[in-house]
């Protein structure tokens, strides 16, 4: 399991105050959003709109875990 964030941005905040409460360990993968990052062709074959926060699930579809 992937947690994509992107620590400035107030929703994946949110995510990670839940998935702290729930003690959930996920690895994380920092996306700047303030740079454009959500916006390049490899943050949107994965999330199509670009938004954040993004759990990414090792039984998805397409997934290669």
């Amino acid at each position: 399991m992937i947690f994509y964030d992107c620590a400035v941005a107030p929703n994946p905040r949110r995510a990670r105050i839940f998935l702290a409460e729930k003690d959930i360990d996920t690895k994380r993968n920092e996306i700047d959003i303030l740079g454009g990052e959500n916006l390049k062709a490899d943050y949107l074959a994965i999330n199509h709109r670009g938004l954040l926060p993004l759990l990414e699930l090792d039984d998805a579809p397409g997934s290669t875990k």
